[in-house]
């Protein structure tokens, strides 16, 4: 919604907006078979791009103070993957973080299935705090997982915090920590929000989203006629 309204606002357009999310393939979530590479401890995942507005680094310095689980990161080139090990060292973390790499799209409901709790921790610049609609985060929530999120307008569109989230504070490691505890000490939060997720995501289908363009379109049409 913020994209429009900026949109709108720099360039006095006129048209209707209509804002469309992206969205999830049920069926494919459905479809996934839970999958992890190793994990002694409870399975944290962050699985997407690494560019630095995704907030990559504030979860691993937020594993400082997570001590009963396992960071998996999955997707990104070498050359990024190699500069966030040499980060996990430096923090004293490289124990407690895996790099998957790259997942071919096909896996990756395999992936987020075999997680226990899915973070997205989106930093505030404009991109991701305005602009994304991030497929990960629908990824996640079909997968019927919780997750931890940072609080910003573009996520609090779809969710709602303690509902079918914990959102916090974004670029806030210990905020991200302390979810992340709270969530591994508590077992019927965890599947809460997890369930709730689920039934939210049912309106960001890839099949909801075609409908409501079918709608707007109409409604245009409509006006246009009268």
């Amino acid at each position: 919604a913020a994209l429009g309204e900026d949109i709108q606002k720099a360039y006095g357009s006129a048209a209707p907006v209509a804002v469309l999310p992206d969205g999830v393939d049920l069926s494919q979530a459905d479809a996934g078979t839970p999958v992890f590479q190793e994990s002694a401890s409870p399975a944290l995942l962050y699985l997407g791009s690494l560019h630095r507005w995704k907030g990559i680094e504030t979860l691993m310095e937020a594993m400082r103070w997570v001590d009963a689980a396992t960071l998996f990161i999955a997707g990104g080139p070498e050359r990024r993957i190699t500069d966030l090990q040499r980060l996990a060292r430096t923090l004293g973390v490289e124990g407690r973080v895996r790099f998957l790499g790259t997942v071919p799209p096909a896996e990756r409901f395999s992936v987020v299935k075999g997680a226990d709790i899915c973070l997205l921790p989106l930093t505030r610049v404009s991109i991701a705090a305005r602009y994304t609609s991030p497929l990960k985060l629908f990824e996640y929530m079909a997968a019927g997982k919780p997750v931890v999120v940072s609080d910003l307008p573009s996520t609090r569109e779809v969710l709602t915090d303690e509902r079918e989230a914990l959102m916090v504070d974004a670029e806030n490691p210990a905020a991200f920590a302390d979810a992340i505890n709270r969530l591994l000490a508590d077992e019927q939060l965890r599947g809460a929000l997890g369930t709730a997720a689920r039934e939210r995501v049912q309106e960001f289908t890839w099949a909801a989203r075609a409908r409501r363009i079918v709608d707007h379109i109409n409604k245009i049409a409509g006006k246009a006629a009268n």
